[in-house]
């Protein structure tokens, strides 16, 4: 598998459950595999990137989301450098060869009545109507950005884990680039004239990419962010421009509900050996394996849901978006 790299300063984020406590940021030389061009692999050998060819002023290399046909060890050494893999998690995806009417057959019928529910309420608060756009194309780049970015900033992505829509010129213009390619999908749902949700999906090789979702917490309870997912849904299979939607390396449940297929993908840092290397990678393992036993803990004595609504919104709730 030979990789274009991309060269970018990758923050290695340290979580405490959703709590990001601080990130640290590498100079890295990236690439990210595309779900079509995901194949098996068994044993991930990286030793041949050898760490004579780890260009002066990067740190090393990393690989986002590629297949492993097996779990890999979490840490490897090789002569001059480290293989770290913090995350190995089922990439979910839809197939989007299928209509909207066969892609529904995938839920229970409880499920689809709780789905169609949901929008008649917020419905009856909305004039009686769903109010919702799709982006695309320069023009469609633009309006998009001039909505999302603003409510990004009010979501929990954005202010507990620094991971909302990229507020800067170098986001905008690459947008803007994407429009003219017809290269990404924007989806908003509003109440009334009000942005509350939206979707900011790019395109690769025919797949549609699941990368920024986000919503007003005001209307949390009134599960904007299902809403508009589902009618997007709607409209990328009754578009029929692309072969799969592609969650990204997504773990939530609402996505593991969504998805139609997954297959096992790792994020691989490969390192330049170096004592603050080596600390970096340490203190990254240690937070993130008190982090997995906590959420354990947490979730055998039944209070991981609770904990999550409290760590996202500073209150507990009845129901999330």
């Amino acid at each position: 598998m030979k990789f274009a790299w991309k060269p970018e300063r990758v923050p290695l984020k340290f979580l405490l459950g959703e709590r990001r406590l601080f990130a640290f940021e590498l100079p890295l030389k990236t690439y990210s595999i595309g779900l079509m061009e995901m194949l098996p692999v068994t044993n991930l050998d990286l030793s041949a990137m050898s760490v004579e060819k780890i260009d002066p002023g990067y740190s090393g290399y990393m690989i986002r989301r590629i297949p492993i046909a097996d779990r890999q060890p979490t840490l490897r050494s090789y002569p001059g450098f480290v293989c770290y893999i913090p995350t190995q998690d089922p990439r979910y995806y839809i197939d989007l060869r299928q209509s909207f009417a066969e892609y529904q057959r995938k839920f229970s019928a409880k499920t689809r009545a709780t789905i169609r529910r949901k929008i008649r309420r917020f419905g009856g608060i909305s004039g009686g109507e769903i109010c919702w756009k799709v982006y695309k194309g320069a023009e469609g780049a633009e309006e998009f950005y001039a909505l999302a970015a603003p409510l990004s900033e009010k979501t929990y992505q954005h202010k507990r884990l620094g991971a909302g829509l990229p507020r800067s010129n170098d986001f905008l213009s690459r947008l803007r680039e994407l429009g003219t390619e017809d290269g990404f999908r924007g989806y908003m749902l509003f109440h009334f004239k009000q942005p509350v949700a939206y979707l900011y999906c790019p395109a690769r090789d025919g797949v549609l990419e699941y990368q920024h979702l986000g919503y007003d917490p005001v209307y949390r309870l009134w599960s904007v962010g299902t809403i508009l997912l589902w009618h997007a849904l709607e409209h990328i299979h009754n578009e029929g421009c692309f072969k799969m939607f592609d969650f990204a390396g997504g773990q939530t449940d609402q996505i593991r509900l969504f998805a139609t297929q997954s297959t096992l993908s790792a994020n691989v840092f490969l390192l330049r050996r170096s004592f603050t290397n080596m600390t970096l990678i340490q203190a990254h393992r240690i937070i993130s394996l008190l982090s997995m036993k906590g959420g354990r803990v947490l979730e055998r004595l039944g209070l991981k849901v609770r904990v999550r609504k409290l760590i996202r919104f500073g209150r507990l709730g009845s129901s999330v978006a």
